[in-house]
């Protein structure tokens, strides 16, 4: 049997466009317009850093935890209402689970907030499991999160497939 490791975002769901706006959707809900010319400085820093940017760059007294409370709530809301399959995934979902295909989820996305679409749209009824790197403490960066992914599957490298929509 062959298995399957779907990336979730940008990959199952259409979400990254929410996903690489929450900063701007932070900064406009303090009032502030957005200034794109900022992003590509913005790109480079930390989570720890994005404060001090914010203060310096639009005039926002922040601290972490408030852009992180902001973040999670606006992702939460969407992974609960609003984000959809991609056009023909459940199509392709069905035909791969009809063909014997054994199937997880292998996101960067915390369970928190993931767990909801899973729920949601039943992508529950053909993965095997999901895997986040909050539940595993790995880093999807880490060859070892797809490894553990395909032990769990019961699957190897040379028989298992993974579709995401990074490198």
């Amino acid at each position: 049997m062959k298995g399957i490791l779907f990336g979730l975002d940008g990959t199952l769901i259409d979400s990254m466009e929410v996903w690489t706006g929450l900063d701007i959707k932070f900064i406009e809900s303090k009032g502030v317009e957005y200034i794109p010319e900022s992003l590509d400085e913005q790109k480079s820093f930390s989570s720890k850093d994005i404060p001090e940017f914010f203060e310096k760059t639009y005039g926002i007294i922040t601290d972490t935890e408030e852009i992180e409370d902001f973040m999670s709530g606006v992702m939460i809301e969407h992974y609960k209402d609003k984000f959809e399959f991609k056009d023909g995934v459940p199509q392709v979902l069905d035909e791969l689970k009809h063909r014997g295909f054994k199937m997880c989820i292998t996101t960067a996305t915390l369970f928190d907030y993931c767990k909801h679409i899973v729920e949601r749209l039943g992508l529950d009824k053909y993965m095997e499991f999901v895997q986040t790197p909050d539940k595993v403490n790995l880093s999807k960066s880490d060859p070892e999160y797809f490894k553990l992914a395909m032990e769990r599957l019961g699957t190897y490298q040379e028989n298992t497939y993974v579709f995401d929509d990074a490198l």
